[in-house]
């Protein structure tokens, strides 16, 4: 089940990304870890998840809350720099959008595969 030390690795695993955790996200943060157990327990269709399946929970957990605060707007994404031009030359950086888009998608969907390794057959 979702605990203290889950709760400080998701926490952790955002502000690595960035993203600071205040009180206001604690209900949303919350939510976001109780989905991805109960995802876990009903792919795997076991109630004990192993530990060695947890890292691929954080991210999934973080990728959950960060799609989640994409969906309200709560989620800057404003980048410094969109373009550069000096003389007859310009660059135009990546969308901030499509890159966040995949990096949330990557997370959300990083511990899929890891469950068929773990999963019970239901008869």
């Amino acid at each position: 089940m979702c605990n203290e030390e889950f709760k400080n690795a998701v926490v952790r695993r955002l502000d690595a990304l960035g993203v600071s955790v205040d009180a206001e996200d604690a209900g949303l943060l919350g939510f976001c870890m109780e989905k991805v157990w109960a995802t876990a327990r009903l792919e795997c269709n076991r109630e004990d998840i192993p530990a060695e399946l947890e890292p691929f929970l954080v991210d999934m957990a973080a990728g959950e809350f960060l799609f989640e605060q994409k969906a309200t707007g709560r989620l800057a994404l404003d980048p410094a720099v969109r373009a550069v031009a000096m003389g007859d030359t310009s660059v135009t950086y990546t969308e901030p959008f499509a890159t966040a888009d995949r990096l949330i998608a990557a997370l959300r969907n990083c511990g899929n595969t890891q469950f068929a390794r773990i999963r019970r057959l239901s008869w």
